[in-house]
């Protein structure tokens, strides 16, 4: 009961934020300080959310193995081909996000927890872990496994695009060079691609 209403209330606070964004950038938009307002949406991101503490609770083990990306780079087609391989082809779940945990997003109870070891249900004792963090917040131990995907960033742009307008959709009113523009100068949720 306590973790459905902590679920609400969050929901509700992420609601807010997305629709008061989506207010500021058509705003924005009208003003032409889009790119402004955009490093200020990703502030307050990055301040909710505190790299440097992702980890502060759990230290990766031998059971995992850590798919690294920046966003919008196939991160969940890879989690899928690796859960299928610890998993000796046993594919039952709702969602990825059920069986791989997602570092940025514990607070949450449609991720499953860091600590939960799910890498117990796998025949091969390993799990996938999933992260957009920086190689300087994910820590590092010779015994766990990593994968970084690396995809083109004109392919990265356009699917980041697309995905923050169904996040945001008044974010349609932004050309796509405003937001090319931005995502090359740094200014994303993930930081810099390179």
């Amino acid at each position: 009961m306590l973790s459905r209403l902590k679920d609400s209330v969050i929901g509700i606070v992420l609601w807010l934020f997305f629709s008061l964004s989506g207010v500021l950038c058509w705003v924005a938009i009208k003003l032409s300080v889009f790119k402004t307002l955009w490093k200020l949406f990703s502030s307050c991101a990055n301040f909710l959310f505190k790299k440097e503490q992702a980890f502060r609770e759990y230290t990766p083990t031998a059971h995992d193995i850590m798919v690294c990306s920046f966003g919008k780079s196939g991160t969940n087609w890879v989690l899928q081909i690796v859960t299928q391989i610890t998993g000796c082809g046993n594919m039952e779940f709702k969602h990825i996000h059920s069986v791989v945990p997602w570092v940025e997003t514990q607070h949450l109870s449609y991720t499953v927890g860091l600590k939960e070891p799910t890498y117990r249900k796998s025949p091969l004792g390993l799990r996938a872990v999933k992260t957009h963090l920086e190689a300087t917040y994910v820590p590092w131990r010779e015994d766990v496994k990593y994968i970084t995907i690396i995809r083109d960033p004109k392919d990265v742009i356009i699917s980041a695009y697309y995905f923050a307008i169904a996040m945001i959709p008044l974010l349609k009113l932004m050309p796509l060079n405003d937001f090319i523009e931005i995502f090359l100068g740094g200014d994303t949720l993930f930081g810099s691609w390179a």
